[in-house]
């Protein structure tokens, strides 16, 4: 019996390539070849460091696993993915569209100025739904305002006509549209 492998595309028998028991065929797509080779290179040297570590089933190689994803979710592109991440859950819970991507969060930014459209404040930033997602309001850019940390807290998930003013409201439609 022969496979093709899907990295070099040559045709082989199956003793040309490793078993994968979480294939259907239960075997691995590319050959022993390609595989190796990819093992070779810098990136697949670093992954089967990660993997490796992240398989020990001692507590220190939890630790450092522990460790690592907490270095990645302090920096900056962390910060936005695991974001990102929980709003899509929070939307895909309440069957609602998640496509507020991060250059959407990035525009939210540069409409509100880097301050929170309630008391201006520059720390401690956040994305609110305008109207909230609890009345089934998903979060898109026409429904995105930038809040302080305090501010969006105590707004919670209340209606915007009854957190704001009506100047406030009137300005934030403005900019909304």
């Amino acid at each position: 019996m022969n496979k093709t492998c899907t990295k070099c595309g040559v045709s082989q028998s199956i003793d040309g390539f490793h078993k994968d028991k979480t294939r259907k065929d239960g075997i691995f797509p590319q050959c022993k070849v390609c595989r190796q080779t990819y093992r070779d290179s810098e990136r697949g040297k670093i992954l089967h460091r990660a993997n490796v570590i992240r398989n020990q089933k001692t507590p220190k190689g939890r630790v450092r696993v522990a460790k690592s994803q907490k270095r990645y979710q302090q920096s900056i592109k962390g910060a936005a993915m695991y974001r990102s991440a929980a709003r899509r859950h929070l939307e895909r819970k309440r069957h609602l569209d998640a496509a507020f991507t991060i250059e959407m969060e990035h525009q939210v930014y540069k409409r509100f100025q880097d301050k929170c459209f309630a008391c201006n404040e520059t720390d401690n930033l956040q994305i609110d739904h305008h109207y909230p997602l609890s009345s089934g309001y998903s979060l898109t850019l026409d429904n995105a305002v930038l809040l302080c940390r305090s501010c969006n807290a105590s707004k919670g998930s209340r209606h915007p006509d009854k957190f704001y003013t009506p100047g406030q409201l009137n300005i934030l439609l403005e900019l909304l549209l």
